[in-house]
């Protein structure tokens, strides 16, 4: 690892770069930070030692930094330029595999063995918002008509009423932020994982690759934990597990208005360990020493004993999300591996550890 380490971040809405820079010795008077490439690279020299990074947006370059003298932890506010992010991308602009993107003739395969889960041609259709049941109260003009006698059943009779699932017909693969819905008989590769379980694996490897649905006992499988092979296109594609997680969480986030979410592995009674987390930027570029230019968000987390008692005392306020145990503690690991990349004055606030998730 170099002795001088460099972190940028452009925050998007403010149009600010923040450089974060960790020295091995205090500043001297012959440091030296400056910008160059037209405010697009930042070049700090300290002790006969120069580092360089590019921005994760080109700044105004017309300006004088000085570093503190004495100090081996500093840090600049720079401001974008005029043409660089000028326009914001949209919240969740970062969704993978829609059904206009996957057509007839998607051929889904194990992530791990790349044997075939589900028949080739089915027929793809995207699943509306995760609360478009709760949300038909206000979109009804004209409600089906309520009988007599009725009341307690018409909204999941009549197809309204938020307890209604939604449920594929055979031949047809319904998609959702982060997983596919499939109906049995089009997953040929997939079978339960034990009797009693909800858990499903490639029946070539075992591999974890979704729950069975309690509702209906149709197949959710994780897109993350699936390759897939589109129509006309030379290879496979596949999506890791951050960039899948980060667009639920902005999914829930845009939906409901909630920033907090418990993710466990199942059965909340007798889970004794989870994730708590808090997403604290949802959206922003960085760039640093170690790692290139990416973006992502910034959430603050923390492992709990508790998530039944967490998510019962504030049951407004935080959502929960379930993951194969395999895949939290991916999450988990992923999360803790970020943080390295964080300036070490920037890895903690109170009790929570500070994270990026790739989106």
């Amino acid at each position: 690892m170099p002795l001088i380490y460099l972190y940028a971040e452009h925050l998007l809405n403010v149009r600010l770069v923040t450089v974060f820079a960790a020295l091995p010795t205090p500043a001297n008077k012959d440091t030296s930070v400056t910008l160059s490439s037209g405010g697009r690279t930042l070049r700090l020299e300290h002790n006969d030692e120069l580092m360089a990074i590019e921005l994760p947006a080109t700044v105004h370059d017309d300006v004088h930094l000085s570093p503190t003298i004495g100090c081996t932890d500093m840090s600049f506010r720079l401001q974008v330029g005029s043409r660089d992010g000028a326009e914001i991308p949209p919240r969740n602009d970062g969704l993978q595999w829609s059904a206009p993107d996957l057509m007839v003739g998607a051929q889904m395969a194990c992530l791990n063995c790349a044997q075939p889960l589900v028949g080739s041609g089915l027929e793809w259709k995207d699943l509306p918002s995760g609360g478009w049941a709760d949300m038909m109260d206000f979109w009804h003009c004209h409600k089906p008509t309520v009988r007599e006698g009725e009341d307690a059943l018409t909204g999941r009779d009549k197809g309204y009423a938020a307890d209604n699932a939604i449920a594929p017909a055979a031949g047809v693969g319904l998609v959702d932020v982060s997983y596919f819905l499939l109906h049995p008989s089009d997953s040929t590769g997939i079978r339960k994982r034990e009797i009693g379980s909800h858990g499903l694996q490639c029946a070539s490897c075992n591999y974890d690759v979704g729950f069975e649905t309690m509702e209906n006992g149709h197949f959710q499988v994780f897109k993350w934990s699936v390759a897939l092979q589109v129509l006309g296109q030379p290879s496979r594609k596949t999506f890791s597990l951050q960039k899948i997680i980060s667009a639920q969480l902005l999914a829930v986030i845009e939906q409901q208005a909630v920033h907090k979410f418990v993710i466990h592995s199942g059965d909340l009674e007798n889970t004794k360990e989870a994730l708590f987390l808090w997403v604290f930027t949802a959206d922003l570029t960085l760039s640093s020493s170690t790692s290139d230019r990416r973006r992502a968000m910034k959430l603050f987390y923390k492992s709990i004993v508790d998530p039944a008692e967490k998510l019962n005392a504030n049951n407004m306020r935080i959502e929960e999300l379930e993951l194969p145990q395999a895949a939290l503690d991916m999450l988990h690991a992923d999360l803790m591996a970020s943080t390295s990349i964080l300036p070490s004055s920037a890895r903690h606030h109170q009790d929570w550890t500070i994270g990026l998730l790739e989106r």
